[in-house]
Parts: C-alpha cells; structure tokens; sequence
C-alpha cells in the first residue's frame, strides 16, 4: 500500500476504536483495489463521475439483502472514501477533493430497536443463575458503554463503587455503579476460578472475551429474557446502550448528562441515540390529552 495511505491509518489509530478501524481499511481497500490505485497520483485522476460511478455500483450490488442495505452500505463507504480524501487534501497531496459535485442516497428512515425497563429487568433476571453472563448484563445495561470498553474492562478498572472506562481515542471517563450493581460483580468475581485480569472472560476463563463472543451472549441473555425471535434478529451490544440513554430521557435526565454518561464527543450523536425514546415520549402525551369537559364516551 502507498505511503499516504499507511500515514492516515497510522492518525486512525490514535483514536478510532479496532471496529472502526476495520470498516475503514474495509471500505478504502474496496476503493482503492476498484480503481487500481497505486500511488497518490492515480488519485488525483479521479474526478466526482469516477467515484459517482463507484457509489452507484455499491448501492445496486445484488448481493445486498435489499436496497436499502445497499443504499445505506454505499453512503456508509461515502463517508469513509471522504474522510480520506479531505485528509490528503489538509495535508497537500492532493489539490481538490474530487467529491464535491458526488450524490449520496435516501435511505428508508427506521426506528431503532429499544428494550424497555420492564424487557431489561426480565433479562437480568433470566441470566441470573448464570452469573458471568448476569454481571455482564447487569453491567452494561445500568451504565451503557460500548461492548469496546465492556471487552476491555479490568478487574482493577472498578474502585470505591466507580467504573474507569477506556473510551475512543484514549480518553477515559469515571461512571459511578449503583449498590445493585457493585453487588452482582461482588458476588461474580467471589466464584470466578480463573486469574483473568479482564472482568469478562471466555467460557473457560482463560482469556479475555471477544467481540463475536459478547454479541453472542447478548443475544442468549434476550433470549432468556423473552425477546421475541423476530426481534432477537435486530439486537446487539449496541441495542443495550441506546436503551440505556433512551430509558435515561424517559426518566427526566438531560441530553448533557446522557451526553457524558454514554463519552460523546458531541450531543448531536447523543440525539440521534435517544430518538426513539422522543417518538416514544411523543406518542404519550399525544395519548394523555384530555378530551372536552362536555365530552362523554
């Protein structure tokens, strides 16, 4: 690869999480290897049609589940293929960014799955003879951080009933841990058998879990908990952390404190989280309105 290239990953690197990294050297190799890039030059001949074209045929491949997955996918790599570019720019390798003139694609708006207070207790307390996947459950839906930082977790990361996170780009922020919660990982550390510095380990102990694998387990726990199957198809990791701020907005709390709590750089993204909990919130009091007085059923 091309030493401009190597240059921006190594920036990436300082601050992007390893799944963002990944869906970046995905995206910029599908470009670079479509239009046999070699150096920054060949770069340089690419004008708003050439990458146009390349966007059009992302968002019509037919191996995509439907056109709104390609539409999306395709806007997705828009945004990576951008970044890049405005970065050669900033940095004088290249003059203009061939991107200005580049449509991108309407995308069908859909509301994201939320869990309820009432579907996150009944999970908590399906898992509960199963104490690893309890803790870790129990964890991540009362203090919402990402299944990154749920990975990375240290035993030593928890101190006097508070939670030291290692967030996106190296910056790191305290979350307090109610009684309930400092008592479930009491009480799962008490019987673990193995000597993991890691809070959440593999099913044998011995070494920190993955990504593939706590996706899983999220899974398993909904499961237990009674999420319907049709449902259990659209939750993750990232289901439990947007029910977390969007059940935090139904309690009162300010888009600025769920800002913090969830280590947003900025409150427009903690916006785009809790807008389920808005639609949610909208729909009550349009349902709470009372009739005229001399209305009667």
């Amino acid at each position: 690869m091309f030493n401009e290239f190597e240059e921006y990953f190594s920036t990436l690197k300082i601050d992007k999480s390893p799944n963002t990294l990944r869906s970046y050297t995905n995206a910029l190799n599908r470009f670079i290897e479509y239009f046999s890039i070699k150096c920054v030059d060949d770069i340089k001949k690419l004008s708003d049609s050439d990458i146009q074209s390349y966007l059009n045929f992302l968002a019509s491949k037919p191996s995509a589940k439907n056109k709104d997955t390609a539409k999306s996918s395709a806007n997705a790599h828009y945004r990576v293929i951008k970044a890049f570019l405005n970065w050669l720019k900033e940095h004088d390798y290249i003059e203009d960014v061939p991107i200005a003139k580049v449509r991108r694609y309407k995308e069908a708006k859909r509301v994201a799955e939320i869990l309820t207070k009432e579907e996150r207790d009944n999970i908590i307390l399906a898992t509960k003879k199963r104490l690893g996947l309890h803790a870790m459950m129990v964890v991540m839906f009362y203090t919402g951080i990402r299944r990154s930082e749920a990975i990375n977790i240290k035993i030593e990361d928890i101190n006097n009933g508070y939670l030291l996170i290692h967030g996106k780009g190296n910056k790191e922020r305290q979350l307090p841990l109610t009684p309930f919660v400092q008592s479930v990982i009491k009480e799962y550390l008490s019987k673990r058998k193995d000597d993991s510095p890691y809070l959440f380990v593999s099913l044998h102990g011995q070494h920190q879990i993955t990504d593939s694998s706590l996706q899983a387990r999220v899974k398993k726990a909904c499961e237990m908990g009674g999420i319907e199957e049709e449902r259990l198809k659209k939750i993750g990791a990232h289901t439990i952390r947007r029910s977390f701020a969007c059940n935090l907005l139904l309690d009162g709390w300010s888009t600025f404190a769920i800002q913090k709590a969830l280590g947003h750089s900025s409150v427009l993204t903690t916006d785009l989280y809790v807008e389920p909990a808005k639609s949610i919130a909208a729909t009550k009091a349009l349902m709470n309105q009372s009739a005229p007085s001399w209305y009667e059923i």
